[in-house]
């Protein structure tokens, strides 16, 4: 797909993308402002994501602004194989509307997490896994953006192209996503999903990347464990040490539970970054 519509012109783009017609309903909620379609194109015999964001159903200055920012800031992170590719984006008189890259796996690392109870092993699959995730983190963060809501559901699975290959790990939905000034802080409101967000989001202080580094370790603590920390008895963050029991921990690495404490540290100045991540010790572990 991406070599099909790269160097076209915009009226070339959009008549690639017309001949694209609806093949499933992926989500449409009543009361969501989101529409999300799977599309295909019998010719070329691929598939493509439609989503469509309905100005009818924004319901305040701050949805509106999100809504406005999502596809420009998306359109900025398109070169890289651990985002989710946008083609294209307009808007309509109706509605804000993207077309993306089709992620064969859809959302089965989050289905395996959360419907399965099921963690990701064996080890060398989860450090797969992590690395494209940071890889991606890391991208977004250079180009100046924090995701600001890093969670299971926004990270996609693209097959790999060598067969023995782990699944790739793409990066999606930057509908809360913001540009950072000169300095790489920003203010933001309390946004975000329950469970990944860092403590500080809402308190009416500068914030920076950091956030999605607190909500990358809370995602590898569930990913190394199927479920996040506050789910164990009476712990809540900065109560004391991140819990690590030993019947779900005994297969996994120190180093890994080094790296999950190196993100869940209240203090963001003190959180590591995503780059620095990427050296961390843990990704050079090879036995299972």
């Amino acid at each position: 797909m991406a070599n099909k519509l790269s160097g076209l012109s915009m009226d070339e783009r959009t008549n690639c993308l017309a001949a694209f017609q609806p093949k499933k309903v992926i989500y449409d909620v009543a009361l969501a402002a989101t529409k999300v379609e799977l599309m295909h194109d019998e010719a070329s015999d691929q598939d493509m994501i439609k989503k469509a964001i309905i100005k009818a159903k924004l319901t305040d200055d701050q949805t509106w602004g999100y809504a406005k920012q999502e596809s420009d800031l998306h359109a900025q992170l398109s070169n890289h194989n651990n985002v989710v590719r946008l083609y294209d984006h307009k808007e309509t008189d109706d509605a804000y509307v993207m077309w993306m890259e089709y992620c064969d796996k859809g959302g089965q690392l989050a289905d395996k997490i959360l419907e399965n109870h099921t963690p990701i092993g064996p080890n060398q699959k989860l450090i797969s896994y992590a690395e494209d995730i940071l890889t991606g983190l890391a991208y977004v963060h250079s180009e100046g953006i924090i995701h600001a809501d890093m969670k299971l559901e926004n990270v996609l699975k693209q097959s790999a192209e060598v067969k023995e290959e782990y699944p790739l790990m793409k990066l999606c939905d930057f509908g809360l996503s913001k540009k950072m000034d000169g300095q790489g802080n920003i203010t933001m409101p309390k946004v975000g999903t329950l469970g990944y967000m860092a403590p500080e989001i809402g308190k009416g202080c500068l914030i920076d990347s950091s956030i999605d580094m607190w909500s990358f370790g809370v995602l590898l603590y569930e990913l190394s464990a199927a479920y996040k920390p506050t789910a164990v008895k009476n712990y809540k963050y900065g109560s004391g040490p991140i819990p690590f029991r030993n019947v779900d921990w005994r297969k996994r690495d120190k180093t890994l539970q080094d790296l999950i404490e190196a993100c869940l540290v209240m203090d963001p100045k003190e959180r590591i970054t995503a780059a620095d991540a990427l050296q961390h010790p843990w990704f050079s572990e090879e036995t299972d």
